[in-house]
């Protein structure tokens, strides 16, 4: 890992502390552990490194949410297993590059649907259209036990 990397490794986490209210310490060791884990499981065929490295690192940082997390009124009184996330995380790769980047762009990233239009040089709308059609294969690869927002 070089200075650079750490760089960036500790501002990813450190947004995701900040937004969540969560220890920063704790998410940046979840990050760094995260950045290894992509090291060592990247393949060119995955896409963008970086890309890559940011689901697993937020993925080991969401692992930190889970015991400290309250269900919400109306939300099912179980969270969802580690064998749940390996599912979503893999119908999730298992998406077109495009679909897969606008899915991580909104939801793992936070950036607004206009924000992830300009980066990619599309209208908001196109966003959109990308964004339900990547649901509604994310929801058919799941099956009927997710509910994909």
């Amino acid at each position: 890992m070089t200075t650079a990397d750490l760089c960036r490794v500790r501002t990813y986490a450190r947004r995701f502390a900040v937004a969540r209210g969560r220890d920063i310490d704790d998410c940046e060791s979840a990050a760094t552990w995260g950045y290894v884990l992509a090291g060592k499981a990247y393949k060119p065929s995955k896409g963008d490194f970086w890309t890559y490295a940011r689901m697993r690192m937020w993925g080991c940082m969401m692992d930190l949410l889970v015991p400290k997390s309250t269900a919400p009124s109306g939300a099912p009184a179980t969270l969802p297993s580690s064998t749940d996330a390996i599912d979503v995380r893999e119908a999730l790769d298992a998406l077109p590059e495009d679909r897969r980047q606008v899915l991580e762009g909104i939801y793992v990233e936070g950036l607004s649907a206009r924000v992830v239009a300009v980066h990619r040089g599309v209208h908001e709308s196109r966003i959109s259209q990308i964004r339900k059609d990547a649901l509604a294969r994310m929801r058919v690869a799941l099956g009927d036990g997710y509910a994909v927002a």
